[in-house]
């Protein structure tokens, strides 16, 4: 897979992952009564309800405009949270806008947002595309984030740690600030990876940007490859620390500054060299099935492509099913007083959770692209001897890495590779055979 669409699709497992993490959690520490509450389309909690014990939502558009006196766990596509929340705030989905008010938030998904109207008594931990805080939040705790970008402008009464690529502070911070920013100033917004979401992302520019309207009460500490950027109206009142990543070593010494073209190709050439590793693996231990998955590749590339898709947007709800799965059976476990099945439920379902997403890592990693590099191949060495299947996998893997060396347009091609072998998977996977193999000539009468 490119290097372009592996880090986004690797965070968007890693935040799915997060999410399930918190919703397990909570399951766990619910052996007490709580309301469940679900449906295909949409989930309301009406201003004028009120719910006394912990809530459990699953739903496509969830929307929380009562009161909950417990804690909300929360799984969807668009989750609303307008009213007031006494105990903690638990949610995953696309999008997460918080507009009322709770204790503590941990919050996972595509876009996050806490309006002018979000008040958090407690700490907020989040992890996703994009977290924008707006002007009149506030978060009287800490406040932590990973992910691609932020747009912090609210009020944060205490210590702000980040890891990211763009970030722009033009709100209030009562502690120290600690970020890691991986962005280039000046560079574009990075574009958002996927179907559009319910609400847009704000454009947050490359690196970090301090803007006038920043104060940060205690230090400003970021480790950056750049210089930010800070407007000189910003109040920094306890000073700017820079700190820049520590150079790479060999053998406990400073590493030779490399050509940027060089250490591309080097890059390059390592990929190639372990995708053909585990390609090689995969086609000696289980010859049948890879040779099945490229032929499907070299034979029904319209199939394959179309298949990736669908894959991928599968992979995406079997996750969020099994999260919801999870949790339902632990509460129900938990109200039939068979607090004794909660921890194997929950451990359980997490160990199957990981297993698809380690996965989902290899085909994007390594089997996808060697898997269409061995299509590849075959379209010029054809017979089914394994010396030949091991030809044309080499001479496959080779060519999507020159393709892939093109600059600019081959991290694009590397997401349709990505696509291409999932596909071809997915066509495995239901029984799909190879046109070629498939469509068995009829016989024909012997001649006397």
């Amino acid at each position: 897979m490119s290097h372009c669409c592996r880090p986004i699709v690797n965070c968007s497992l890693l935040v799915l992952l997060a999410g399930a993490v918190a919703i397990s959690a909570s399951a766990l520490r619910s052996s007490q009564a709580a309301e469940i509450r679900s449906g295909e389309g949409a989930v309301v909690v009406k201003a004028d309800e009120t719910i006394a014990d912990d809530l459990y939502v699953f739903g496509r558009q969830v929307t929380i405009d009562g009161t909950i006196e417990g804690d909300l766990i929360v799984i969807g596509e668009q989750i609303t949270i307008n009213g007031t929340v006494k105990g903690d705030i638990a949610a995953a989905g696309q999008t997460v806008v918080i507009s009322g008010s709770a204790e503590d938030a941990r919050i996972a998904g595509q876009v996050l947002k806490l309006t002018p109207k979000a008040k958090l008594d407690g700490d907020l931990i989040a992890a996703g595309f994009s977290l924008e805080t707006e002007q009149g939040s506030t978060i009287t705790g800490d406040a932590m984030f990973a992910g691609a970008q932020a747009l912090l402008a609210g009020q944060i009464d205490k210590d702000l740690k980040a890891g990211l690529a763009n970030c722009r502070l033009a709100g209030t911070i009562g502690g120290d600030v600690d970020l890691d920013v991986g962005g280039e100033p000046g560079s574009a917004p990075i574009p958002n990876f996927g179907p559009a979401p319910p609400v847009a992302p704000p454009s947050v520019s490359g690196g970090l940007t301090v803007a006038d309207t920043a104060v940060v009460t205690g230090k400003l500490n970021y480790l950056a490859s750049h210089e930010a950027t800070i407007d000189p109206a910003a109040k920094l009142a306890g000073g700017v620390e820079h700190r820049k990543p520590a150079p790479p070593q060999v053998n406990g010494q400073p590493a030779v500054p490399q050509n940027p073209v060089v250490a591309a190709a080097l890059d390059r050439t390592r990929h190639g060299v372990c995708v053909l590793f585990v390609g090689l693996l995969a086609l000696v231990c289980c010859p049948r099935w890879t040779t099945g998955w490229a032929d499907n590749i070299r034979t029904r590339p319209v199939a394959s492509f179309l298949g990736g898709l669908a894959g991928l947007t599968a992979f995406v709800g079997l996750l969020i099913l099994l999260i919801v799965a999870i949790v339902l059976v632990a509460v129900l476990a938990g109200l039939a007083t068979l607090a004794e099945l909660v921890p194997l439920v929950v451990v359980g379902g997490l160990i199957g959770y990981a297993a698809m997403i380690v996965g989902m890592w290899l085909i994007a990693q390594f089997l996808g692209e060697a898997m269409a590099g061995l299509a590849i191949g075959r379209f010029a060495l054809k017979s089914d001897s394994l010396a030949t299947r091991v030809a044309a996998l080499v001479l496959g893997v080779v060519v999507i890495a020159l393709v892939l060396s093109i600059p600019y347009a081959g991290p694009w091609i590397g997401c349709v590779v990505f696509l291409f072998g999932l596909g071809g998977f997915c066509l495995w996977l239901v029984g799909s055979k190879p046109v070629d193999q498939s469509a068995q000539l009829p016989a024909q009468p012997i001649k006397k």
